[in-house]
């Protein structure tokens, strides 16, 4: 084996995955979303790049990096507004 600079629980949850794919894959990487998440450690996100980059699966992604509040991306919103239309006032 090589060193890959993972240590404690990221080491345990790679050497989980191996041994699921070993036990209940025989020893082939799974090729199915719902397979990939079943494995220790693998979420959809990691399931997905494997099944576009390993097997040329199209897999939509969702985006998930939206904000938490609503709220708080209208007083963004307000506050750009009111820079924005203090600065035309100035000019």
């Amino acid at each position: 084996m090589i060193p890959l600079g993972c240590l404690g629980k990221n080491q345990n949850i790679l050497k989980s995955m191996a041994q699921d794919v070993v036990e209940f894959f025989d020893e082939s990487i799974p090729s199915t979303m719902d397979e990939l998440v079943s494995l220790a450690g693998v979420g959809r996100k990691t399931a997905s790049v494997v099944l576009v980059a390993s097997f040329g699966v199209p897999v939509k992604m969702k985006n998930t990096a939206r904000p938490k509040n609503a709220d708080t991306i209208l007083e963004v919103i307000k506050e750009r507004e009111n820079n924005l239309e203090s600065l035309r006032r100035s000019i």
